[in-house]
């Protein structure tokens, strides 16, 4: 009766529970799985019948598959929400039941307090007199227990459909995935049909030509031009894009005329300036120059030249291969120097014929073959040159080369150990080295100047014999001529010179250990490097050189710092006294310049 009488006291709970069960879920589940594989099919039969279809049946199917599709997404969508639904109502139902399992503490407590109340028998008193009570509450506690069983019943079902969620989340995702396969075959489908209908509209132009030139400036122009309902703004575009085509086509056209030209005048000169020209190079590079729009004036120039090459006589022609077999031969000599073969430099020379001049042969540096063999210190091929050229005085006088210092004073101190007859010569004073790489003329001296060497090495001028001095005075001369060659001071350094002895002041040297001589070289002092060369006797014959024609030459202009190159037009023997050249650069016409201004362009 107390059991009854409490759970009277107690409301039933009013519970909400969807009519959608697990089982419906999976149904659908199943009814879109088969729905999708249905559609896979049917995509694999559109696919494979993409040849035969027409585009526009195609194109209706590829909008029903999407329309299909967007369904799918809706749908997946739905369910989406449907779970999100489900997982709020499992939240609700576990409160619920949390609410329940606090009604159930609240009964055992009550059942409790019954027994306690059983064990007084002043409340089993009051019980009987409270039967009807009893009654009541046993139907309210029948009630509510009915109550507990039902939402058992339902916290079971529910924690039956939450065990299910995971895997119906997988469901999803896997539609999911399936979806955007779907979306992806169905881009590829997209774009085998846009392929296919670029086929055929490439196979039949005639039927539709615009598409296929779509790209092209000129299709386009033609398609404008064709429709009926052009703008004037598309039709200004299509102008636009034809006219910037043909503008590029013209600036690659002037680019590529400009490289043939610029190779044709490569050439053209090329086989113009040959130190062994060639008729055949000659006409074909004429013939290509023509063909690439060369100058006239280059062009008239290489028919000049090839005219001149054709008009040669057999001696001409004979002439000119002897001297390009000369200057080969000179290179192989020059050669074998290098590499110390004395045999094969002998049997080079034993070759020659007699009126070859070897003796006057010289390389790049202005050396006879005597002089680099004996800087280059090779033993075998100096020995053979000195046996072969006689004693050393004769050959020192065949030798043109310039002196360096050292050689200087190894002349000096052997002229000074020999005791030599005085005889007369005829000397030019020799230019200093030069520091630029361009040739400079040699300082030409007149035929009256001659000077008589002694035995000690002295210039003979019928003056007195110089004093001797001291040492302090020694000093004073002695900077006067270091400052006099740095400056380039001719007067002062004379002076110098004739009040000091040869013999002292030819082993003058400043701090570095350099002598006057090479003072002046280093220092690029001409005018002092002449004074001093004539003081010591370092001055040789003039030689006068016969020029050939086509040879080059270097032609030192008065007041020019540069030389200026040029072409010997006629065969010069060496008694003329002017020499007929043609300047490379500038437009002037051929012209006779003194011999002295010419010099030969060793290369």
């Amino acid at each position: 009766a107390p059991l009854n009488a409490a759970a009277a006291t107690c409301s039933p709970l009013a519970l909400t529970y969807d009519a959608r069960t697990t089982h419906s879920l999976e149904l659908r589940v199943g009814a879109l799985n088969l729905h999708n594989e249905q559609l896979t099919q049917e995509i694999a039969k559109i696919k494979d019948g993409f040849a035969e279809d027409d585009a526009t049946i195609f194109s209706e199917e590829r909008e029903r598959l999407l329309a299909e599709t967007d369904e799918l997404l809706a749908e997946t969508d739905r369910m989406t929400a449907r779970n999100q639904e489900m997982v709020a109502q499992q939240a609700e139902l576990q409160a619920e039941a949390n609410e329940f399992q606090a009604s159930v503490a609240q009964v055992e407590e009550l059942k409790a307090e019954c027994k306690i109340l059983r064990l007084s028998k002043e409340q089993k008193e009051v019980a009987r007199a409270q039967a009807g009570d009893r009654v009541a509450m046993e139907l309210q506690v029948s009630a509510m227990t009915q109550e507990i069983h039902a939402l058992r019943d339902e916290n079971n079902e529910l924690r039956l459909a939450n065990s299910r969620v995971p895997e119906l989340e997988v469901k999803v995702r896997t539609l999911a995935n399936e979806n955007e396969r779907l979306a992806a075959r169905t881009v590829e489908a997209q774009q085998e049909l846009e392929r296919q209908m670029q086929q055929r509209a490439t196979q039949a132009p005639a039927t539709n030509p615009a598409p296929a030139d779509a790209g092209h400036s000129e299709s386009r122009l033609r398609a404008v031009m064709a429709s009926v309902g052009t703008s004037t703004s598309e039709l200004q575009q299509a102008i636009s894009g034809v006219e910037a085509m043909l503008d590029e086509a013209k600036r690659e056209l002037a680019a590529k005329q400009f490289r043939e030209r610029r190779a044709a005048f490569e050439q053209l000169h090329a086989a113009i300036e040959s130190q062994r020209p060639d008729e055949d190079v000659l006409e074909q590079a004429i013939i290509a120059a023509r063909s690439a729009q060369v100058e006239n004036e280059d062009v008239e120039k290489a028919e000049t030249k090839l005219a001149e090459l054709r008009s040669l006589t057999p001696e001409e022609r004979r002439a000119r291969a002897m001297r390009e077999l000369e200057a080969k031969l000179k290179k192989e000599a020059f050669l074998l120097v290098k590499k110390d073969d004395a045999a094969g430099l002998m049997e080079l020379l034993d070759s020659l014929d007699q009126e070859i001049r070897w003796r006057d042969w010289r390389d790049y540096a202005g050396r006879t073959l005597v002089r680099c063999a004996k800087e280059l210190r090779v033993s075998f091929v100096h020995k053979a040159l000195e046996e072969r050229l006689g004693d050393s005085g004769d050959m020192t006088q065949r030798l043109t080369g310039a002196f360096t210092a050292a050689a200087a004073r190894a002349a000096l101190k052997a002229a000074e150990q020999a005791a030599m007859p005085e005889t007369d010569e005829s000397f030019v004073s020799e230019a200093p080295l030069q520091r630029s790489v361009t040739p400079q003329p040699e300082a030409v001296a007149t035929s009256d100047l001659r000077f008589s060497r002694s035995a000690s090495g002295r210039p003979c001028n019928d003056q007195p014999e110089k004093k001797e001095i001291t040492t302090d005075e020694e000093e004073k001369l002695k900077a006067r001529a270091l400052r006099a060659v740095v400056q380039d001071d001719s007067a002062t350094l004379g002076e110098v010179l004739n009040l000091a002895p040869v013999d002292k002041w030819s082993r003058w040297e400043n701090k570095a250990g350099k002598d006057l001589l090479t003072l002046s070289q280093e220092r690029g002092s001409s005018s002092a490097y002449s004074a001093l060369a004539r003081a010591l006797g370092m001055l040789k014959e003039a030689k006068r050189e016969a020029f050939a024609e086509r040879e080059t030459v270097w032609v030192f202009i008065t007041g020019d710092v540069q030389p200026r190159r040029a072409t010997v037009l006629e065969d010069t023997p060496e008694e003329a006294d002017q020499v007929l050249v043609e300047y490379w650069d500038g437009d002037a016409p051929p012209e006779r310049v003194d011999r002295c201004i010419v010099r030969r362009m060793w290369s």
